[in-house]
């Protein structure tokens, strides 16, 4: 047991000072966009993402935008288009990449990208594998205003790397 968690805080160290490396590199690059905008005085925040839930609803083609994840993740339950009744028992198995600390996280937003709940989802099972590893997530939200949504799966990514991002976005409906 100690040489796991003694591996698991190198794992995180090592993953932090890549991320911290990223930062600074990231700060010190600017885009013509940026240049431009420092130049003029003037900032648009038409396409900014939603920091504040971590969710991507710049536009209504990213959030309608499922590539094929299934290599990576597969969502026994819900099926996309299923009708759904709070509380919700997200379940399926997606490859140890997806988890970070044994989750990734989870949200459902209604079809007017308001967000009715935020958590994640776990397993139980080791994570650090490149096998498919069993999850499920229990979510409670309120009665939506509109009768469709999106259930979103992240991929746990705490190194911050862009690239290594991927998203499972589900169309669901509501009861």
């Amino acid at each position: 047991m100690g040489k796991k968690l003694v591996l698991c805080l190198f794992t995180a160290f090592i993953l932090v000072c890549l991320s911290s490396s990223c930062n600074i590199l990231d700060q010190s690059k600017s885009t013509p966009e940026e240049t431009d905008t420092a130049d003029n005085g003037s900032q648009d925040t038409t396409d900014k993402d939603n920091t504040d839930t971590e969710i991507n609803t710049s536009s209504d083609e990213e959030i309608n935008k499922t590539d094929d994840l299934s290599d990576q993740i597969k969502v026994t339950y819900p099926i996309p288009d299923q009708l759904i009744t709070s509380p919700l028992t997200i379940t399926g198995e997606a490859r140890g990449a997806w988890f970070f600390e044994g989750n990734f996280s989870v949200s459902l937003l209604d079809s007017n990208k308001n967000v009715l709940a935020l958590h994640y989802a776990e397993t139980d099972k080791e994570w650090m594998t490149e096998d498919f590893i069993s999850f499920t997530s229990t979510i409670e939200f309120d009665d939506p205003e509109t009768a469709a949504g999106f259930l979103i799966l992240d991929k746990n990514n705490p190194s911050d790397i862009r690239e290594l991002d991927a998203q499972l976005i589900i169309p669901v409906r509501f009861k």
